[in-house]
């Protein structure tokens, strides 16, 4: 009892020194406040956020927001809340991504044992996605704690409760997925994910249907006030005006309508949409979207399968660094992709889609897992067409939590595979081996 005591004591100070760790990188390395630190937290997207929280500043939202407005309204109210500019805005940053850390160590617990949970959820906060994207000003690793906070509650309810805990949790999960929904509109169609859930075999049937049912009328409640908002306000059908225009870009560079690709001749395309909405500067966003939502599909009529591969294919960019031109607080050159950099960052995250692979591939493995197995899958199938062609390790911030708890017990499953192998060839030649 004391040995087991004593390695959980040294598994959550090792998970302690590792965030500690990261602070103290994110702190030091620079003066926070200078100009040369915030050129190592802004990231390209940083930008937008920054517009809209000037927009919002004073109260009034003067013109539709390109972003939903959650993180400029935390950026404007942590801005200069603690020392230098920034700073209690990055360590709340940190802080986001330790609670869902705790979140693998909670959900793994009873799958792993306590001393393994708490070392996944150091590993968790070792791995390089959230130590590069928590870096930056840019809300992903808030989405991935509001994600995997919802994925706790489902995981209570697989292993017990009643029908109205059921609806509880669920209208638990749906405020931390319309809180997501603020700050990154990527979750808006997350409600799939538990309604897939919910029709997985096994304990508390009944009660994953009432989560995912209850789960949708927040996250629904939330995407409607956002759209009423700015449809009296600016007569915009929508929650952004990235809203239309995003898939709008997706689909014609995947698919090459007219021989457009990501880059400057596709903004003079969208420059030219525009204009054919606009009067006397004025848009009409209606029009606008209306517009965006036609060449869509005409895009994507146009070379359905092209855009369908595009959008299916692209999912092992998750787990591989090639976003390595954008460094962890300027270590290295904006204009490459140094080898030093991205392959011992890949090496890290690659863990978490070969214990993936290997958990759909192994029958014993998923059964060792459990729910976990079936909550990792569906947040890992969800984000593979909504992120499409740019997934990368920022947007597989939406399931690496779920996935770190398959690492330890596809170590543990290799490492008595091995054994038995060894036993059996030793049995062959009649040597005696230890167990």
């Amino acid at each position: 009892m004391r040995r087991h005591a004593g390695s959980e004591s040294a598994a959550w100070a090792a998970l302690a020194a590792v965030f500690l760790l990261r602070v103290a990188a994110l702190f030091l390395i620079g003066r926070p406040g200078s100009d040369s630190w915030e050129s190592r937290i802004f990231y390209s997207d940083t930008h937008s956020f920054l517009y809209a929280a000037e927009d919002l500043r004073d109260g009034v939202q003067d013109e539709p927001l390109f972003r939903t407005p959650g993180y400029p309204l935390l950026l404007n109210a942590t801005m200069d809340l603690a020392g230098p500019r920034w700073t209690a805005t990055m360590l709340l940053q940190q802080v986001a991504d330790l609670v869902t850390a705790l979140v693998v160590v909670s959900i793994a617990a009873p799958v792993l044992g306590a001393t393994t949970a708490v070392l996944s959820g150091a590993f968790y906060l070792c791995l390089p996605s959230g130590i590069i994207y928590s870096s930056y000003l840019i809300p992903d690793v808030y989405v991935s704690m509001m994600i995997a906070l919802s994925g706790l509650l489902w995981t209570k309810l697989w292993r017990g409760g009643s029908a109205k805990g059921a609806a509880l949790a669920g209208l638990l999960g749906g405020l931390c997925m319309a809180v997501g929904l603020m700050l990154k509109p990527v979750v808006l169609y997350s409600p799939a994910v538990y309604m897939a859930l919910a029709a997985v075999p096994g304990p508390g049937k009944a009660r994953r249907a009432i989560f995912a049912a209850v789960l949708t009328v927040p996250l629904a409640a939330s995407y409607l006030t956002m759209r009423v908002h700015n449809e009296e306000s600016f007569g915009m059908p929508g929650m952004t005006t990235q809203d239309a225009l995003e898939p709008m870009g997706r689909m014609v560079v995947t698919s090459g309508y007219r021989g457009l690709e990501e880059g400057e001749r596709f903004w003079i395309f969208r420059d030219s949409l525009e204009a054919l909405c606009s009067s006397d500067g004025v848009m009409d966003y209606r029009m606008r979207d209306s517009l965006f939502r036609a060449v869509s599909r005409e895009a994507a009529l146009s070379n359905p399968l092209r855009a369908l591969y595009f959008h299916l294919s692209r999912w092992p960019k998750f787990f591989v660094n090639l976003d390595a031109h954008s460094p962890y607080l300027g270590l290295t050159p904006h204009d490459r992709k140094p080898p030093a950099y991205s392959i011992p960052t890949t090496l890290l995250q690659l863990p978490t889609g070969i214990a993936l692979l290997a958990a759909i591939i192994s029958r014993r493995l998923r059964s060792s897992l459990g729910e976990l197995f079936w909550l990792g899958l569906a947040w890992f199938l969800y984000s593979v067409p909504v992120i499409g062609p740019i997934a990368s390790f920022r947007y597989g911030l939406m399931f690496y939590w779920a996935l770190v708890p398959f690492v330890p017990v596809a170590i543990s499953f290799l490492r008595k595979r091995s054994q038995s192998e060894a036993v059996a060839a030793a049995q062959r030649t009649g040597k005696k081996v230890s167990p």
